[in-house]
């Protein structure tokens, strides 16, 4: 199945045009025109932490749209679906790093029991105007570092983004986690990584609980509590999703979405979309063709 027609960019791209060594580290300002169209739908294999200090921009971000104004910090992830437009007055600065440099293992583990569903909270975030500030300066703390970088400032800026990472979860967390939350936290995550691992094998509850040792009862009750969903609803809501993607970012015909997400046959497709979301395919491509304009 080709999945190219949708540009995925490297961070390595982005230095060899710009003939610059290759540090797994970049920042830019807002204001600076990049190599690629940002107008364009794209992704990226890096992250982005996108801070907006003046002016206002549009993203959106798979199929979310935000209308955004000062002062917000972005942060997207790697291989998230995006396309963003500022206004000619907009600033700030855009960081840009590789997973090397991301501390996956704190906040996936220690802090678990807070981000549950990291991607989404972290994709579009508000801070006080307090909270901005103390945001900022470490921002300004990297700039400064990257502005004469160095093998020992490089650590320093991966020990400032780790800060500011941290910073914004901390924001929307306050309350302490007990070991339980903490433990059924860490079952959510598995869940959520079997998902996306097997979401077009496995469509089944029992399948993924069978996989995580516990009952299908338990499985519900943790998806319920930090989701608000059942487990189909979070598998089907993958599920759905890649479908979006397949329809409008690469525009394939239904029988082949059919056989490519392992439905029996259009038919059962068809049936799948009505069912969640009372359309047909051409219909859910119709609706969403207007927050990408190619």
């Amino acid at each position: 199945m080709n999945t190219d027609i949708i540009p995925t960019y490297k961070l390595e791209d982005y230095f060899e045009a710009f003939q610059k060594p290759c540090i797994a580290f970049n920042m830019e300002y807002i204001n600076h025109v990049p190599f690629y169209d940002s107008n364009e739908p794209h992704r990226h294999d890096y992250y982005q932490i996108i801070v907006l200090e003046k002016g206002t921009m549009n993203h959106n971000i798979e199929f979310d749209a935000y209308e955004i104004d000062k002062p917000c910090i972005s942060v997207l992830f790697p291989k998230q679906f995006h396309q963003i437009s500022f206004s000619p007055d907009a600033e700030g600065e855009i960081i840009m790093f590789g997973d090397e440099l991301f501390c996956s293992a704190v906040l996936q583990k220690d802090l678990s029991a807070y981000n549950v569903d990291l991607q989404r909270r972290l994709n579009y975030i508000v801070p006080t105007a307090e909270e901005f500030a103390e945001l900022i300066a470490v921002v300004k703390n990297i700039r400064d570092l990257y502005e004469r970088i160095s093998p020992a400032k490089k650590e320093q800026i991966k020990f400032y983004i780790k800060i500011l990472l941290l910073q914004l979860i901390e924001y929307g967390h306050s309350k302490e986690p007990s070991r339980t939350e903490t433990e059924e936290a860490d079952i959510y995550l598995h869940f959520r990584d079997l998902v996306e691992e097997q979401f077009k094998v496995c469509r089944t509850v029992q399948g993924y609980a069978e996989q995580l040792n516990i009952t299908t009862k338990k499985l519900n009750a943790i998806c319920n509590n930090y989701v608000g969903e059942t487990a189909l609803n979070v598998i089907h809501e993958r599920i759905l999703l890649e479908i979006k993607r397949l329809l409008v970012f690469y525009d394939f015909p239904h029988k082949e979405i059919a056989y490519e997400l392992g439905f029996d046959s259009p038919s059962a497709l068809n049936k799948f979309i009505a069912a969640k979301l009372n359309c047909t395919p051409s219909e859910l491509k119709f609706r969403l063709s207007h927050i990408y304009k190619k």
